[in-house]
This record gives C-alpha cells, sequence and structure tokens, in this order.
C-alpha cells in the first residue's frame, strides 16, 4: 500500500512538474541543473556527517553504552549513511510551502524549492538505491546468519511480555478463566 501511496505521489508530481518549472524564472536551465546538484550532493554529505558521529560519539563518551551496543566497523555506519533516500515525506513537506504569502504575493522561490525537493528525491532513489547493492558488496558487508536466532529471541521476549501481561489480567473481574487458560496456551507454545 505504501508502495502504491508513493507511486501515485510521484505519478502527480510528475504531472506538476512542468508547471513548477515554467514558475521558475530568472534561472537558466543549466543554473537550476547546477543548483540541483548541489543541493542534491549537500543533502547527502551532510547525512555522512550525521550519521557517523550519531555512531561513535556515544560510544566513546559512555562505558556502559560501548558495553551494550559493543563495537562496529565504519562499513555499518556507511551503509546506514548511503541508505538516506529521500521520498514521499520530502515531497510533501516541500508541497506543504503555501502558494501565497500572507500580503497575497506569491510565495518567493517555492517552484524551485518543490522542484530542487524532486531533484534530491531523484537524485537518492537513483543513485543511492541503484548502487546500494554494490556499495555492499565492495564493503564487503555480509549477513551473518544471527537474523533467525535475534527474531527467535524477540519473539520469544514478546509472549513472555504477553503472558506476564494476561497474568496481570487475570485479576480483573472481566477477563474468563477459560479465555486466559486459551491465550496462556497459546504463548506456551509460540515460546
Amino acid at each position: 500500500l505504501v508502495f502504491v501511496l508513493n507511486a501515485v505521489l510521484f505519478v502527480l508530481i510528475g504531472l506538476q512538474l512542468p508547471t513548477v518549472l515554467d514558475g521558475i524564472s530568472g534561472m537558466s536551465t543549466r543554473d537550476i541543473l547546477v543548483d540541483a546538484a548541489a543541493v542534491s550532493a549537500a543533502v547527502i554529505v551532510i547525512r555522512f556527517l550525521w550519521v557517523f558521529p550519531t555512531t561513535y560519539v556515544p560510544r566513546w563518551l559512555s562505558h556502559r553504552v560501548r558495553e551494550r551496543l559493543g563495537p562496529i566497523t565504519w562499513h555499518f555506519p556507511a551503509i546506514v549513511a548511503w541508505t538516506g533516500m529521500r521520498g514521499a515525506v520530502s515531497l510533501a513537506a516541500a508541497l506543504a510551502i503555501p502558494q501565497t504569502i500572507d500580503g497575497g504575493g506569491a510565495f518567493p522561490q517555492r517552484d524551485l524549492i518543490v522542484f530542487l525537493t524532486y531533484a534530491v528525491i531523484l537524485a537518492t532513489l537513483l543513485l543511492q538505491g541503484l548502487t546500494l547493492p554494490a556499495v555492499i558488496r565492495v564493503l564487503g558487508v555480509e549477513d551473518d546468519g544471527n537474523l533467525e536466532q535475534r527474531e527467535s529471541k524477540a519473539r520469544i521476549l514478546a509472549a513472555r511480555a504477553a503472558l506476564d501481561r494476561i497474568e496481570e489480567l487475570c485479576e480483573q473481574d472481566w477477563v474468563r478463566d477459560d479465555t486466559a487458560d486459551r491465550m496462556r496456551g497459546m504463548y506456551d507454545f509460540r515460546i
């Protein structure tokens, strides 16, 4: 459903693109494309500048965080930074800019902002999205085989939490004993 909504959103903006381009005044096509490339590059670089410190600074500052999260190589933050693709939320934010300002005049450079947002989305989806498998291969990141183990552990913890909640609810008058027993059996089976 989300994929369909994103696709519809991109089709709608694609239909608006000629109008947006016509609304950009005082700039040559070359200037617009240079601005689009510069803003796209800035978004990608800023993502890298944000991901690496937020990955490593907590580990440097806190022994407890280091112990809980463990060591991490630079490959994983690099992949996270590279996957910073933009989409419908960015476009919705750009389209939420009002058409006019309080005085009744047109919002200055609104069409340029919408176009640059569309360009960033296109650049990140095409550049980052299509090259992500190659980046993962080049960095040598492989499945460690622990996904199933971590998922099983999470399911067990969730089932135990459900059993604890069932015990709390059993103290309520409205909870039927046979229903609580059936639910206990179901979660015991899951565990």
